[in-house]
């Protein structure tokens, strides 16, 4: 850092008058974060929603899904997938290896159960 002081352009840029150009690193609406955004308005009527209703309509798709008929409980246990994959893929960051791995078992499953359940395999 110079000891030279900052003239008004300078003072007027966050980054003391170095401009630069976007890369695709620094873009602020990348992969990641345009997925949170478009999410932000989900979460929060999901968090508006009362606490047992996210459980109790997944554990209900999942019984549905395991129970109907091949194709209502393969779509079913696929609806369940998307969702937890959704919400793996926003916390994905946050997660330790662990977690990580754990969520791509459950999902494993969940993918597999289902598609056993579309071609007709499990009955």
């Amino acid at each position: 850092m110079s000891n030279r002081r900052r003239s008004s352009a300078d003072r007027s840029h966050p980054h003391g008058g170095a401009h630069h150009q976007p890369t695709a690193r620094s873009r602020p609406f990348g992969g990641r974060a345009r997925v949170q955004q478009r999410s932000y308005a989900a979460l929060t009527r999901l968090h508006a929603m009362p606490r047992w209703t996210v459980p109790v309509a997944t554990v209900v798709l999942v019984f549905v899904g395991l129970y109907a008929g091949p194709i209502l409980g393969g779509v079913c246990l696929l609806v369940v997938a998307a969702f937890l994959g959704w919400l793996a893929y926003l916390a994905w960051p946050q997660m330790g290896v662990a977690g990580r791995v754990s969520r791509c078992l459950v999902l494993g499953v969940l993918v597999g159960f289902a598609l056993v359940r579309l071609t007709g395999l499990w009955g």
